[in-house]
């Protein structure tokens, strides 16, 4: 087995036990500095290997896991795209 196919295997994996575990601090950072970087070398590598077919089946998985990033995504392009201001998401400062 490719060890491309092993690392998307493992960060699916962590992805999953990072969702289902509570809100700590731990969870942004593994999401937001982790994850979401660790998830685009995969993809390009997996699009370099295997071809667009495993990009989007991994990209399924993305999204499944990490759906907020998408989301604010689309929202900033579609805000770009229709030129109305960008509302971002609601920042809580709970201590």
């Amino acid at each position: 087995m490719n060890h491309l196919l092993i690392a998307t295997g493992l960060w699916a994996l962590v992805a999953f036990a990072v969702a289902l575990s509570p809100k700590f601090g731990v969870h942004k950072f593994f999401a937001l500095y982790v994850l979401i970087p660790s998830a685009i070398v995969i993809l390009i590598a997996l699009g370099y290997t295997y071809g667009a077919w495993a990009v989007f089946a991994a990209l399924l998985c993305v999204a499944s896991v990490l759906r907020w990033p998408f989301y604010y995504i689309g929202k900033f392009v579609m805000s770009k795209v229709r030129r109305t201001e960008f509302e971002g998401p609601k920042i809580r400062n709970d201590k």
